[in-house]
C-alpha cells in the first residue's frame, strides 16, 4: 500500500498481536460492552487520529479489513459518518441464514464478539439485524465488498440474495477461498487506486 502512494496505519485490534491480554476478563471489567463495540470505538479511534495529520486528507479516509478486519469496517461505516468508504474482505456473512461454525454461534460463544447474539443462535431468522442493515447503513459511500465464492464460513446464496438489493456496492467473487491472496490483493489495490484517481 504504502509503495502505491497511500498512508497505512495498521494497529492490532483488541485480543489479536500486542494487544492479545487487553481482551482477558473483558467482560468481567465492561459487563455492559461487546468486544465487537471496543473494536469498532478503537477503529473510529484510528481514523480520528488519521484525520489530525496535517500530511492525510481526512475526506478521503477508507477503512480496508479481512474477515474480522473486514467485519469490523463494516460495522464502524455503518454506525458513523466515517470512513469516506470501505473494502471488506471475507467479512460479509449473513447471519439470520447461518450455518455452520461462522454464524451467530461464532459471534456469541466461541469469539465472544457479541454475546447477546447468544440469544438467537438456536432461531437465528429472529436476528433482529443483518449485514443488510449495515450495508444500508453505509448508504452511497464507497464499497467494495470481496465474497470469495469458495468461503465456507458463508452461506453462498444467501449473500448473493441480500447483495442484490445493494447495486451501488462493488461486489467481486473472485473464484477462490476465505482468505487474502495476491490475487485477491491485487483486485482490492486496483478497487482503491482507482477511488484514487477519480475526480
Amino acid at each position: 500500500m504504502t509503495s502505491r502512494g497511500y498512508a497505512v496505519l495498521s494497529f492490532d485490534q483488541i485480543g489479536f498481536g500486542t494487544r492479545v491480554e487487553h481482551a482477558k476478563e473483558f467482560y468481567l471489567r465492561y459487563p455492559k460492552w461487546s468486544l465487537l463495540g471496543k473494536m469498532v470505538a478503537d477503529t473510529r479511534a484510528a481514523i480520528s487520529a488519521a484525520s489530525s495529520l496535517d500530511s492525510v486528507d481526512a475526506s478521503r479516509i477508507y477503512l480496508l479489513g479481512y474477515s474480522l478486519g473486514g467485519k469490523v469496517a463494516l460495522w464502524t461505516a455503518a454506525l458513523g459518518a466515517r470512513p469516506a468508504g470501505i473494502v471488506s474482505v471475507a467479512g460479509l456473512i449473513p447471519l439470520r441464514t447461518s450455518k455452520g461454525t461462522e454464524g451467530l454461534y461464532a459471534y456469541s460463544h466461541l469469539h465472544g464478539l457479541v454475546p447477546r447474539f447468544g440469544f438467537y443462535v438456536d432461531r437465528p431468522a429472529s436476528l433482529p439485524m443483518d449485514y443488510d442493515d449495515l450495508l444500508r447503513g453505509i448508504g452511497k459511500r464507497k464499497a467494495l465488498l470481496v465474497t470469495p465464492r469458495h468461503d465456507r464460513y458463508a452461506d453462498a446464496s444467501a449473500l448473493q440474495r441480500m447483495l442484490r438489493n445493494f447495486p451501488e456496492m462493488d461486489v467481486r467473487s473472485p473464484e477462490d477461498f476465505n482468505r487474502f491472496s495476491p490475487d485477491t490483493q491485487k483486485i482490492v489495490f486496483d478497487w482503491l487506486y482507482g477511488q484514487r484517481v477519480q475526480p
